[in-house]
């Protein structure tokens, strides 16, 4: 089965794609990380950011690259990520490929 991820066209993603872009990532940060195979995980430290890209396109890129972006291995080490603070990575992510907030979609 193929990821939302991999669909999206950083340098036009529609609104639509978007609203799957964000119900994936909601989906994802719910992951239980005892329900996890590690070795299922991506190895975070082996993945490259293209920098020559625009940051769209770096955001998808990584996103395709990483899978789950709350949920990894850094250096062989099962890692959780949450987010705290006013912003959350989705309204980061719309706000970088869209510049608005969720209130728009």
């Amino acid at each position: 089965m193929s990821s939302i991820f991999e669909t999206i066209d950083g340098n036009n993603p529609g609104r639509e794609e978007l609203k799957e872009i964000l119900a994936e990532l909601r989906r994802l940060k719910e992951t239980d990380i005892r329900d996890v195979d590690p070795d299922s995980l991506v190895e975070i430290s082996e993945v490259e950011i293209d920098t020559d890209l625009t940051l769209a396109d770096r955001l998808i890129d990584y996103l395709k690259k990483v899978k789950n972006p709350y949920c990894y291995k850094i250096h062989g080490v099962v890692v959780k990520v949450n987010f705290t603070g006013k912003a959350s990575i989705d309204d980061c992510l719309e706000e970088a490929l869209f510049g608005g907030g969720s209130s728009k979609i």
